[in-house]
């Protein structure tokens, strides 16, 4: 199992996403930590056990591969779920902001396919191709891919990479002459700058997930996960 990467219920993913531990395992060793230490750990379980939860969906195959792949920060993007950006806690644009990011990273969009399963009757067979190209089943999966949208998503994060590296010139901890390089070459910008492929992190930013890649640049000019952790909430970097 642990060679596998294989999860369930009684097993507890680690901080590196590297093996299982059984619960047995975690229980023997809470045995032996004072009751501060107890509280942590067990914290720490229950945002595992919600975490697997999340991946259980039924449409979040693709998400399970990439965190068997390591490719999501998932301490970062739990927080991410959570966070409210808006000045009240009880605000409609907070609840469209929530809305947005269930959606997005349980793809459940309001896409022709998901729209027709519901409302048959509505939008027939014969009317499921994507709005934009007029091809391709419009889905979840395709509605970041569609080649139509390539130029406009590419623009959007030539934009996103100048702005962090404007911000990270007046904010950055360390290393400051190697800000550029860190992000025109990161699997997160990289594609944009040169007119690759899309990479599947930046999909899954898109999505509303942390990626392991975007952390990285941080970690690159940041001293601390506290200065990485408040940077993404104050900066425009991430978007709802």
């Amino acid at each position: 199992l642990r060679t596998k990467g294989i999860m369930f219920l009684d097993h507890i993913i680690t901080k590196d996403n590297a093996y299982l531990v059984e619960y047995n395992e975690i229980k023997a060793q809470l045995e032996h930590k004072g009751d501060k230490d107890v509280r942590k750990c067990v914290g720490t379980i229950l945002n595992y056990r919600r975490i697997e939860t999340h991946l259980n969906h039924q449409s979040l195959g693709p998400i399970k591969q990439a965190t068997k792949d390591n490719l999501i920060d998932w301490s970062l993007s739990a927080k991410w779920f959570d966070y409210n950006g808006r000045n009240d806690t009880t605000t409609i644009a907070h609840s469209k902001d929530t809305k947005w990011k269930i959606r997005c990273s349980t793809f459940s969009l309001p896409t022709k396919d998901i729209l027709h399963q519901n409302f048959p009757l509505l939008l027939p067979a014969d009317k499921l191709n994507c709005f934009f190209c007029n091809n391709i089943l419009e889905t979840n999966d395709h509605f970041w891919t569609c080649l139509q949208l390539r130029t406009t998503i590419v623009n959007i994060f030539k934009k996103l990479g100048q702005d962090l590296i404007d911000i990270l010139a007046n904010n950055a901890d360390k290393h400051p002459l190697l800000i550029n390089d860190s992000i025109k070459y990161s699997k997160t910008f990289r594609w944009a700058f040169q007119n690759e492929p899309i990479h599947p992190v930046v999909l899954l930013l898109m999505r509303s997930y942390i990626t392991r890649d975007l952390v990285g640049i941080f970690r690159s000019h940041f001293n601390t996960t506290k200065a990485i952790t408040t940077f993404y909430y104050h900066s425009s970097i991430i978007v709802v």
